[in-house]
């Protein structure tokens, strides 16, 4: 009984952990997320057998949906129940025949959505864990229906819009959603200023991009990441000091070494754009261009020797720059094109062509000696539906319960150590109570 009263002591101990950060779904060794998209759909195979061949694990998993559709519950409980992060690009438009119609924000603030904008808020909240939306991204672009310039759609009512679905989600009571503020790369995605555009903070847990590289695929350039992303990143800057998601990027094979451009991506992202704290990568071939991860064996080796977090070129068989120093991210696929391209959902394939060329703060995480994301004790218990609901509060509840029980293990291991102690001296005495009576 001694034994089992240390044990509890211990396990008293191990319940309580020193660092309450949130490990969702850890995996490399980057300061980055590394989020993929490369097909939206329930089975995550085709995923898994990727993270195989490469030797790595994605952090989240992003999939689209349109305003004439229901959340697809299956894709966000199978991505969550096998360790990811579900990531939803939310599009404001609807199909009639074979073409996509914009939302118009003003239909929206003046309440024609308001079920759809209900039930979607409620189906979420019942999920139970955390998802993370982009609503109407890339609404700079003259390429989707929804964009500024569309519908009656401008940057005032963009904002309006904006704020109207977020407050429609508290209402509600969905505080288990995160919201990415995404627009394009600068200048590529029009005239409108990110200041003309922004909420505000109090609606905002990210602000992020989109962009890439499609070089001659589009009669572009070759521009690295740096030269894509820079000027629109100090432009965020100037507008919020919020933490950054490049929530669509990739980059083609022609013009230049893709390996090197990766490289160099990592690098970037790790010593000169602190804000920047993950990507997703739009890992799918269209005939116009193939921004594939694997779309060659040395792009794959490089991309995969990156998030692992090794400086070395890894089979890279380009030339140029790169900096020094070892890189987190997270992987993760999204859609932004410089050509016409078809941005593809678990339903439905909408256009977007994009004449483009080319929170609480994000959770640390942990990895195993086979550089797998694991998740501890306690990150479990606040993954719990019952901790989620509670939002921003759910660490400190879960700490005071985990305090509590800490506190009624040590006890209970006091209680049974007097037990035993009581019982020794009732045995102790019964002995001597026998010793002394007469024969």
């Amino acid at each position: 009984m001694r034994v089992i009263a240390v044990f509890l002591c211990l396990l008293a101990i191990l319940c309580w952990s020193p660092n309450p950060k949130r490990v969702l779904a850890s995996h490399q060794p980057t300061r980055v997320e590394v989020n993929l998209w490369m097909h939206g759909a329930p089975d995550i195979t085709p995923v898994t057998s990727f993270e195989a061949q490469m030797g790595i694990k994605f952090y989240s998993l992003k999939w689209y949906q349109n305003w004439d559709q229901e959340l697809n519950q299956n894709i966000a409980r199978n991505y969550h129940s096998n360790g990811y992060l579900p990531e939803l690009s939310w599009q404001p438009m609807y199909k009639v025949g074979s073409d996509y119609v914009g939302v118009s924000y003003d239909d929206v603030t003046s309440g024609q959505y308001d079920n759809y904008i209900n039930s979607y808020a409620q189906v979420i909240k019942s999920l139970g864990f955390e998802v993370r939306i982009s609503l109407a991204a890339e609404m700079n672009g003259d390429w989707n229906p929804w964009g500024i310039g569309k519908v009656g759609n401008n940057t005032e009512n963009h904002k309006t819009f904006w704020r109207y679905v977020i407050n429609k989600f508290r209402e509600a009571g969905t505080n288990n959603v995160k919201w990415v503020w995404s627009p394009n790369i600068r200048p590529f995605g029009g005239a409108a200023t990110y200041a003309s555009m922004y909420p505000g903070d109090d609606y905002v847990d990210f602000t992020g991009f989109d962009g890439y590289n499609f070089s001659s695929t589009n009669g572009a350039p070759w521009l690295s990441f740096r030269q894509l992303f820079e000027s629109s990143y100090n432009e965020m800057l100037a507008v919020t000091n919020k933490d950054m998601l490049i929530m669509e990027i990739g980059s083609v094979e022609q013009g230049g070494s893709k390996a090197q451009w990766i490289k160099e991506m990592f690098d970037d992202l790790e010593t000169g754009f602190p804000k920047i704290k993950g990507l997703t990568w739009w890992s799918v071939a269209y005939p116009q261009f193939d921004m594939r991860i694997n779309s060659s064996p040395a792009s794959q080796d490089q991309f995969a020797s990156s998030v692992k977090g090794a400086n070395s070129n890894s089979g890279s068989n380009g030339g140029g720059q790169s900096s020094s120093g070892s890189t987190e991210t997270t992987t993760k696929t999204s859609e932004n094109a410089n050509s016409s391209s078809a941005t593809t959902s678990p339903t439905t394939d909408s256009p977007k062509n994009q004449p483009e060329y080319a929170s609480n703060p994000v959770s640390s995480r942990t990895t195993n000696s086979n550089g797998e994301k694991t998740e501890s004790k306690i990150e479990q218990i606040l993954n719990l539906p019952a901790f989620v609901m509670l939002g921003e509060q759910k660490e400190t509840v879960a700490y005071l319960l985990l305090s509590l029980f800490g506190v009624g293990m040590m006890g209970l291991a006091i209680v049974i150590q007097r037990i035993l102690f009581w019982r020794r001296q009732a045995n102790a005495l019964k002995l001597q109570n026998e010793d002394a009576r007469p024969d």
